[in-house]
């Protein structure tokens, strides 16, 4: 009778192999975000998926989950941001992911509560699951450490949205990680008019500086960056003239704040949507002086679409298969919200060389016990916007 259960054991584990490198299945990966944020990490590993299959890895089904039910998680409580997400993570393991990214900067705080929830459901799903903030700062890291080895000061700029920089995560998880003393957080900021708003609708741009304390000597200043306008203008298909005048005043505005004589040793692009500004914010930085020779600039996509490769590749053996045509799916995205048509329409925008997406709407509460949920925020369009106004900034202290 055991000889026969053993038996029966690797015959399961070697159909199980052997199906998962099936030339005709497709191998399943998702990502998940409060919104439409993630798409752009979506898009990062549908470009890394189809260089896979280009080498025989078989072909893939790739979803993008968002909760825009529940959107902003900027607003919700702790407990209510990691029950929503393991929701909706839950939701893409049990539409066959193998891998969840989670493409969502607020969401990736509660990683650990995250995966506690999702325990409960299947001991592997924690194992499964990759935290944007993580893999961020892993990213950071290997510039940070290996600066401090040179010299006793290091320069660390962030950009990210004004919520994110507000949250200081990322210099509490910096701090973690290099288990160094947190100071007391200052900030400038000043208002500017929104991009498609007008005077009476100012929203706040801001700068804030974090001293992490290694020892007596040893030192990282993070300045974290945080231009209000920029997520609304790539959302809303601003052109590629106004994008380039907003990234080059925004940062020259910002930058400029900055007291000290500062040239960063990396810089951390941390919003998903800022792909679409690489070549932009690496040009501007560059023309006012603002990076030491050689430094890094940290983008979220492709370091997540890295992941996924490296992870997949070491897991996975390339196969011979029969068809010449690609059996990698374009993206399908989940909507918990009643968006479908305006999240299609929005992919399209941002995307406009690429199908439109299916657009599927899923309720994301099947298995996991989540507080009530508030009701659907409706995004408002509002006017065109006027000429940026600025109001001399001063520090505070966080």
């Amino acid at each position: 009778m055991r000889i026969l259960k053993i038996v029966l054991f690797i015959f399961i584990l070697i159909h199980s192999t052997v199906y998962a490198q099936s030339p005709n299945s497709r191998h399943s990966v998702s990502t998940f975000d409060s919104g439409f944020g993630g798409y752009f990490t979506t898009k990062e590993i549908e470009k890394r998926a189809r260089e896979l299959e280009a080498k025989g890895y078989g072909g893939f089904s790739i979803q993008h989950f968002g909760d825009t039910l529940n959107a902003p998680y900027g607003e919700k409580t702790p407990e209510q941001i990691a029950h929503y997400s393991a929701a909706g993570i839950l939701s893409a393991f049990r539409k066959g992911a193998g891998e969840v990214f989670l493409a969502c900067n607020t969401a990736s705080t509660q990683f650990d509560a995250i995966r506690n929830l999702l325990r409960k459901h299947d001991a592997s799903y924690p194992k499964r699951i990759h935290s944007i903030i993580d893999v961020s700062v892993k990213e950071i890291m290997k510039t940070v450490s290996k600066q401090l080895k040179r010299q006793d000061l290091v320069f660390v700029s962030i950009l990210a949205t004004p919520a994110t920089v507000r949250s200081k995560n990322y210099p509490r998880f910096l701090a973690k990680a290099l288990k160094a003393r947190m100071m007391p957080t200052q900030a400038k900021s000043f208002m500017q008019t929104r991009w498609r708003g007008d005077a009476q609708q100012p929203i706040e741009s801001l700068l804030t500086r974090t001293e992490l304390e290694l020892g007596p000597k040893k030192r990282v200043v993070v300045y974290q960056i945080a231009p209000a306008n920029w997520v609304e203008m790539i959302e809303h298909g601003a052109s590629d003239e106004e994008k380039r005048a907003a990234v080059e005043h925004d940062l020259t505005a910002l930058l400029g704040l900055i007291e000290e004589p500062v040239a960063f040793d990396v810089v951390g692009e941390f919003c998903t949507h800022y792909p679409v500004f690489d070549n932009l914010i690496q040009q501007t930085f560059k023309q006012l002086n603002r990076t030491s020779n050689g430094a890094p600039f940290v983008v979220q996509g492709p370091i997540m679409g890295a992941l996924f490769e490296r992870n997949f590749a070491a897991s996975h053996r390339p196969t011979k298969s029969s068809s010449t045509e690609s059996q990698t799916t374009n993206p399908t995205i989940f909507v918990s919200g009643n968006n479908q048509e305006a999240t299609r329409a929005l992919a399209k925008t941002v995307f406009p060389n690429d199908p439109a997406p299916e657009v599927v709407k899923l309720d994301f509460n099947a298995g996991v016990p989540v507080e009530q949920r508030s009701k659907t925020n409706s995004a408002v369009i509002i006017g065109a916007g006027q000429k940026i106004q600025l109001r001399k900034p001063i520090w505070k202290t966080q």
